[in-house]
Formats: C-alpha cells, structure tokens, sequence
C-alpha cells in the first residue's frame, strides 16, 4: 500500500469482515492470550521466528488475492508467535486500513514503528490512514518521518502523501513542489493526479491539461485522470475531446460510479 488516489480499490466487505471476526472470536482471544505469554517469556525462539515469518508470508499472499479474512487470522498468528515482528504489524494495518478501520490501522502502524523507529513503510502507511481521516498535519508529520531514513528506497511515495494533504489543505505552492520532487524520483501515476488536481484549484487548467494528458498516455487505464481532463475540455470548449475522455472513463472501468457520472455527462454533450 503505497499511494494516495482515487482509482478503484478492491471491494471492502466490512459486514463479511465484522461476521468473520465474531466467528473466529475464541480465536482470536487464544492469539491474543498466547501473545501474553510469550511476551513475558522473554526471547523468541527461532523456531518461533521462522513459524512467524511463514504466516506472515501466507498473510501477504492472501492479500494478493484480496483474502482480507484470511490474512487477517495470518499476521495475527504471526504476531502472536514473534511480537517484534514488524513487517506482520504493518500488513495488519493494512488489512484494516482496506477494510476502512483507520483508527485500528494506524494503531497497528504505531506498534511497527515502536519496533523499528526507522520503518519508513510504516510510516508512509500512517499518512495514507490520516490522509483517509483528513487529518492533514498528521499525514504530513508522517511523512515527514518517513523521508528521515536515508535509506528509504521509496521516498516517492510519502512525498505523493505528502503532497496530497499539503493540496488538501489548500498550500498549493508547497503541494507543486513536493510533488514534482516525488516525480523527479518516479513517474507515479497519482502523483500527476495530484499535481493536475492542484493546477486545476490554482484556475492553471493548461497545465492541468497537460499533465493529463501525459498520464492517460503511460496509464490509459486511469479513470479519474479521464474524467477529469474530460471535464477540462469541456470547461474550455473542446465538446469533442471531452467526449473522447468521457468515454475513455467509460470504458476503462464500466461498473464504476465515476463511470456512470461519465455517461451522464456525455449524454448532456450529445443532446
């Protein structure tokens, strides 16, 4: 989990989740007991250590097949056999930062950052839980933390964070920069997002265009990047760019509600 935008994100079935929960209770509470115990037993085994890192590689292979039940129930056995596994605590997080449960995400973020002041990951997996809770100052103090390590390889993506709740709070000039320096780093896709979206608050619609169209041409796939430069040329009286752009959105991503406001207003351009 890395950037901040708009794209589709995998269904989020909280009900199935809350029912998975109530289901696997005793569970849970035998994890959580268990955990106890090895806490106060001191060091963990290697054995321990290795049980560990088999469930937590089980967990991160269920979240590539959005099996968020499961790898719930896989990084918590992995917690439970190594507490200072940090990587276990993060993926946790975002197994409740997909299901919605921001205050439980970043709960789990902190007790990673706990283990590893230096968790640059978790860190940015803060800002991404803060930016989702509009809490832009936090966002951006986690960033902040994020790009100390200098050995962070992916510093593009607290600074795309970092650049989107800067946009939120209306400082464009600082958004501008932050985000053309994650794009120095890497051409993120949300990244020219952001930054098309901070042209298009400044009134620089140009420039917003621009941007667009460069992005549809490395991700023609990006729905919001169609609508919005859509829109744009529908703003600056170009009816037949906005149709192609509307249908661009359409067709990318039919089942989408950014879709169905797509068709909507390419239905007004062809009356």
């Amino acid at each position: 989990m890395k950037n901040k935008g708009r794209n589709k994100s995998p269904d989020r079935d909280k009900t199935g989740f809350c029912q998975m929960f109530n289901n696997y209770l005793p569970v849970v509470l035998l994890l959580m007991i268990a955990l106890l115990y090895g806490c106060a037993g001191g060091a963990v085994s290697a054995k321990a250590v290795k049980r560990s890192n088999a469930h937590y590689m089980l967990g991160t292979t269920f979240i590539t097949q959005n099996r968020l039940q499961d790898a719930f129930l896989a990084f918590q056995k992995s917690i439970v056999e190594n507490p200072e596994n940090k990587d276990a605590f993060n993926m946790l997080g975002y197994v409740y930062f997909m299901l919605g449960q921001y205050d439980e995400a970043l709960e789990n973020f902190e007790k990673a950052v706990l283990i590893d002041p230096n968790f640059s990951e978790a860190y940015n997996n803060m800002a991404l839980a803060y930016n989702s809770l509009k809490k832009w100052d936090e966002s951006i103090a986690s960033c902040k933390k994020a790009l100390e390590n200098p050995l962070y390889t992916t510093p593009e993506f607290a600074l795309n964070n970092m650049g989107y709740a800067y946009l939120m709070k209306g400082d464009y000039e600082t958004a501008i920069k932050t985000l053309k320096n994650a794009l120095m780093r890497r051409k993120l896709p949300q990244a020219s997002y952001n930054l098309a979206l901070t042209y298009i608050r400044l009134g620089k619609e140009p420039k917003a265009v621009r941007v667009l169209e460069m992005l549809v041409g490395i991700a023609p796939k990006y729905v919001d990047a169609h609508f919005e430069l859509a829109m744009l040329y529908k703003k600056l009286g170009e009816p037949e760019k906005a149709k192609k752009h509307f249908t661009e959105a359409i067709n990318a991503d039919p089942d989408s509600e950014l879709s169905g406001r797509a068709e909507e207003e390419l239905q007004k351009l062809r009356r």
